[in-house]
């Protein structure tokens, strides 16, 4: 079973690889061609009907695949976000023990809460 965990998510690095490589690809040939674009829709003499039209063929394709891969780094982070929270964090006494519990004081909190107060209310809320 994890071999096939393995080999999926290899499958999906190679793909969102080649995916950023496409997309700075054809992010160069907006870049060269972006001035003919806007040059030609100006009618300005000199400016390349070809580049223009390679511009807008290109266009469409990158803003879809710039999603896609913006969605695919979204949820690895959150992925990773949610892993790290999900791991708590454990803190060792002075005598070498181990524990999960929560080792602030009450009165630390109830301070931290009055300074909030005090802070929201001198901001005028």
């Amino acid at each position: 079973m994890s071999a096939v965990r393995k080999a999926k998510g290899l499958a999906v690095s190679v793909n969102a690889k080649s995916d950023e490589q496409r997309l700075e690809q054809m992010g160069r040939i907006m870049q060269k061609t972006a001035r003919d674009r806007v040059a030609y829709s100006q009618g300005v003499p000199g400016a390349s009907k070809f580049k223009a039209d390679a511009y807008a063929a290109v266009l469409p394709q990158y803003q879809k695949l710039r999603s896609q891969v913006e969605q695919r780094r979204a949820a690895t982070a959150a992925k990773a976000a949610k892993k790290q929270d999900s791991a708590s964090k454990t803190f060792v006494n002075s005598y070498g023990e181990a524990t999960t519990r929560d080792i602030t004081a009450p009165s630390y909190e109830r301070a931290q809460k009055r300074q909030a107060k005090a802070v929201l209310r001198n901001m005028g809320y």
